[in-house]
């Protein structure tokens, strides 16, 4: 008996808030179920605390309901807090033995002694407490009395029978409260549905009206934008194509059909883009594709454009594929005519000469328009020359032609005679554009066209100077309506074509023109040398005259190099290199730099400075041995040319104790702004030329 006392107090003496049953999740949601914590007073339950404190002669009756952290008095009587932490409550012995529990001394009893309410104010020293039990047995807290005084006998038997009728009918009323509570929630909510369905039903309405509105604007606005609709039934494989969208494949409206009539209208090689059974049961499907079909009707191709969606069951299961189909031809075209206009910029651009750029624009002109043949038309006499008659006389020439495989090429002489109105139209300026060939002005034009398989043409007149010198031409086999765009395109080719021809030309003449003045300054700077040959034939400064004859000829090779770059900005290295390598020092001199471009008076000037210090080199310095080199380096830092001329491995030099005119011309440098710093150390001349870029450049 003693052991099982022991256990016990052992279990009592935890604080009462780790006590299981006190933090148990069922008990404290039971508890949650009933909305009852912090709510007002109310006198059903504080009637019942003033009738058990007259039943039990007790100064303080509670109703407690107990959470994990507090307990909270429903009903109180002769009790100031409304709430105390749970480790200072008595009831939660109550929660823990799920039964009464009656101390008759607080102070004595192990689990209330050291509690702050039996030590201090109100010195309680008595407690009774029944289990406040819901209907699905959790104890959610008690309905106590307490006594100031001890009570060694504890509550007389009626007594104890009361309290626990009374504790019976505060959870009968707490049960009654928490039914109140839910049907007023219902009701609330039962309102709350019937508005929200009454609501549901006028939007379900309205919406259906405003669908079907949206149905017919879609179906417009689908017929002015050329948008076909399409549905899919995935699991059957059976498509539901909108009338525009049979119209877009060239197919007779109808509401159903197989998804292999539309895939089969889809040209071989762009069917991989399409979906597949696989992909559209798994969902993986590309979502939008364009691809090109070829109309079931005329056998025209247009390129369509989808965009489509996955419909899925409740399961994930994909059970229909819904989207749309749009033509985009002309937009493809725009794209296709925009993309060559570029290259062929980049073509003409990198052309060389002028046959160069019409073997490359022609096969671009004709693949971009899908035409049977294009090509350039040449005139051997002027169209307007009319020797005699009223046709004109002489033949045309069909150069530079482009034709499909299998199309017989045109190429070759042709008498102009039968073309007379067309060459005058095209005299004009006027651009033929003829959508059948079958229905020109005679029979001998149409027996031309026939003969060489053309259904449509278009002639561009390629006019410089206004005198027309030719034709850009394209054909196709069929008869064809040629939109302004196309002509447009083929307008655009022939005046890029016409430029890049005149600019070829007008670059050919200047460099004509350029040689034939690079030619006649040599002559004259021969017949300078030879006059001053002669004049100083008698001299007895032999050495003068061959460095004057040395300068002028620095000053040629520097002239040389400008007229090779049409006297624009010469490069540096170009230049370095022209100079030494004309005195036949090329092995022996390292050249190293970036990449610069020197203006014409900064060219010629430096030409003369390395003419002098490559003579000198050779004369007195690195170069006069076998075994001296050169180095010849230059940097550009902060704006500034830095170019430095480094002499090592020849004799010991010395600073020269007289300066003449090729020194002056050393320390000349770059001329203008430009500053020289020459040292002599005794491995080796040294010298360093300053020079802004910008004005070496502009020079």
């Amino acid at each position: 008996m003693d052991g099982v006392e022991h256990s016990k107090s052992q279990i009592m003496l935890r604080p009462p808030e780790a006590t299981p049953r006190v933090n148990d999740l069922a008990r404290l949601e039971t508890l949650a179920h009933y909305h009852v914590l912090d709510t007002p007073s109310e006198q059903e339950f504080d009637d019942l605390t003033a009738l058990a404190a007259m039943l039990c002669d007790a100064p303080t009756a509670l109703i407690s309901l107990v959470t994990g952290q507090r307990q909270w008095f429903k009903a109180r009587q002769g009790f100031e807090s409304a709430e105390t932490p749970v480790a200072h409550s008595v009831c939660a012995w109550v929660v823990e033995t799920r039964a009464a529990v009656e101390i008759p001394d607080l102070l004595l009893d192990g689990r209330t002694r050291t509690n702050p309410y039996v030590t201090g104010t109100p010195n309680l020293r008595f407690y009774a407490g029944e289990p406040l039990v819901a209907p699905d047995g959790e104890v959610l807290g008690s309905f106590c009395v307490f006594d100031t005084a001890p009570r060694p006998g504890g509550l007389r038997k009626e007594q104890r029978a009361g309290l626990g009728m009374l504790a019976r009918q505060a959870m009968r009323l707490l049960e009654a409260r928490r039914l109140i509570l839910h049907q007023r929630d219902c009701l609330v909510l039962q309102a709350r549905v019937s508005a929200e369905v009454e609501a549901r039903a006028e939007a379900l309405a309205a919406a259906q009206r405003d669908i079907l509105h949206r149905y017919r604007v879609v179906e417009e606005a689908s017929a002015a934008g050329r948008v076909g609709t399409f549905e899919i039934d995935v699991l059957r494989n059976v498509a539901y194509p909108s009338a525009l969208t049979c119209r877009l494949f060239g197919l007779p409206v109808v509401e159903s059909c197989s998804v292999r009539t539309l895939i089969e209208r889809i040209v071989p090689e762009d069917r991989n883009r399409a979906s597949s059974l696989v992909s559209r049961r798994l969902g993986t499907g590309v979502r939008s594709a364009e691809y090109r079909v070829k109309r079931a009707d005329t056998g025209e191709t247009r390129w369509l454009a989808r965009d489509s969606a996955f419909v899925r069951d409740r399961d994930g299961v994909v059970i229909r594929m819904v989207g749309t189909f749009q033509d985009v031809t002309a937009e493809k075209e725009a794209n296709a005519r925009l993309e060559a206009l570029v290259t062929l910029g980049d073509v003409l651009r990198e052309a060389e000469n002028v046959e160069a750029a019409l073997q490359a624009s022609i096969p671009l002109l004709g693949t971009t328009l899908d035409a049977m043949r294009t090509g350039l038309i040449t005139f051997d006499h002027p169209p307007g020359d009319h020797p005699s008659g009223d046709h004109p006389s002489g033949q045309f020439v069909v150069a530079h032609e482009w034709v499909r495989e299998g199309v017989r090429p045109t190429a070759g002489r042709h008498d102009l005679a039968p073309f007379a109105e067309m060459t005058t139209s095209l005299e004009a300026g006027r651009i033929l554009v003829v959508d059948r060939a079958d229905a020109v002005a005679t029979a001998t034009q149409r027996e031309i066209l026939r003969a060489c398989g053309i259904g449509a043409f278009v002639v561009v007149p390629v006019l410089l100077h206004g005198v027309l010198e030719g034709g850009l031409f394209m054909h196709h086999a069929e008869p064809h309506v040629w939109s302004i765009d196309e002509v447009n395109f083929i307008e655009a080719v022939a005046d890029r074509l016409q430029a890049a021809v005149a600019i070829a030309r007008e670059q050919e003449q200047r460099e004509f023109v350029a040689r034939e003045i690079a030619h006649r300054f040599k002559n004259t700077l021969a017949v300078v040398q030879a006059l001053a040959r002669q004049t100083l034939r008698g001299a007895n400064e032999k050495a003068l005259v061959s460095v004057f004859e040395r300068r002028l000829m620095a000053l040629a090779a520097a002239h040389d190099l400008l007229f090779s770059q049409e006297w624009r900005d010469a490069a540096l290295s170009g230049l370095v290199r022209q100079v030494i390598g004309a005195l036949g020092m090329a092995a022996r001199v390292e050249i190293d730099g970036p990449d610069l471009a020197l203006g014409a008076d900064a060219c010629t000037a430096l030409s003369l400075v390395l003419h002098e210090l490559c003579t000198n080199a050779i004369k007195y310095g690195a170069l006069s041995n076998a075994t001296g080199r050169v180095r010849v380096w230059w940097v550009v830092r902060d704006g500034e040319l830095a170019l430095t001329w480094e002499e090592h491995g020849g004799p010991v030099v010395s600073c020269p104790e007289r300066s003449g005119l090729g020194s002056r011309l050393i320390r000349a440098g770059f001329g203008g702004t430009s500053r020289a710093e020459v040292e002599y150390p005794p491995e080796g001349l040294r010298a360093c030329f300053h020079a802004n870029m910008a004005e070496i450049r502009a020079r």
